[in-house]
């Protein structure tokens, strides 16, 4: 661990400089970018000697030394990559997937509108669960990109590619990614072969009208008492705006206009017989 804080004091302006470079290039992406959604290991014909036992698990029960030359393995390669789209798109019912990346600090957005739009859609043709791992049933799919136009509601949800984690947010997306969210799940309830996977590829950036989701309940901060206010008709607020996201009702923290102060007129008690 000490080696390894003393090696990045000592480079921290090389690891600064990349850093930057990265950020650049996901938040500029050239054009025909790709993303690596499947890998293996890759030697690159270098040999190293290395030190085993033969006859014996230890030296104790009768291991002999000897030297074992090995290839040196440091290096993948990728063998299934895809273009990185502009950005993906999927129903805002799936609200589990949207806190999902939102916990990996991926920015995630919704449409303000409906739109016809040009985009990709991935057709199921295989799914396999793999093996059961950390209380998971780790599934992989086999999936068929094809070109499509589709009248896009308002409230889907958009994730953009053009950010800082835009190269996570396609590993994640994309159905055939290795240890994306198909592989743990996410998707199982819309998962079913010869159909169509929920997440559409938009490939080209387009004007769009777009905001924010609702953060997640942690970055909201503390709760605020609801003041008289909301209840009175004369203060227009917006109190019964709907988070597309999750499908619930919530309320605005600050209302839109501040009301006269407010009273209540409580009527005296009669008075009891003896």
């Amino acid at each position: 661990m000490q080696a390894c804080f003393e090696f990045t004091a000592d480079n921290r302006d090389k690891i600064r400089k990349l850093l930057a470079e990265a950020d650049k290039a996901n938040t500029d992406p050239p054009a025909g970018a790709t993303v690596a959604l499947r890998h293996k290991a890759a030697t690159q014909g270098e040999k190293r000697t290395v030190l085993s036992l033969q006859g014996g698990k230890t030296i104790e029960t009768g291991g002999k030394p000897r030297d074992v030359v090995v290839d040196l393995v440091y290096q993948t390669e990728a063998t299934l990559s895809v273009t990185r789209p502009y950005a993906y798109l999927f129903p805002a019912s799936l609200g589990k997937v949207v806190e999902n990346l939102q916990r990996h600090g991926i920015g995630v957005e919704e449409l303000r509108e409906d739109m016809d739009l040009d985009v990709e859609a991935y057709q199921v043709d295989k799914i396999t669960v793999v093996k059961p791992f950390e209380h998971h049933n780790l599934v992989s799919v086999d999936a068929k990109a094809r070109k499509d136009t589709r009248r896009v509601k308002a409230g889907t949800i958009v994730v953009r590619t053009s950010q800082r984690l835009g190269t996570l947010a396609a590993f994640l997306l994309e159905p055939q990614s290795e240890d994306g969210l198909v592989t743990w799940n996410e998707f199982d309830s819309m998962l079913k072969q010869s159909r169509d996977f929920p997440v559409l590829r938009l490939p080209a950036k387009v004007p769009m009208a777009i905001g924010k989701v609702r953060p997640l309940a942690e970055d909201r901060g503390p709760k605020k008492q609801l003041a008289p206010a909301v209840f009175d008709d004369s203060c227009p607020t917006s109190v019964g705006q709907q988070n597309s996201a999750t499908g619930a009702n919530w309320r605005n923290e600050v209302p839109q206009k501040r009301p006269a102060a407010f009273s209540l007129t409580v009527p005296p008690r009669a008075a009891q017989e003896p």
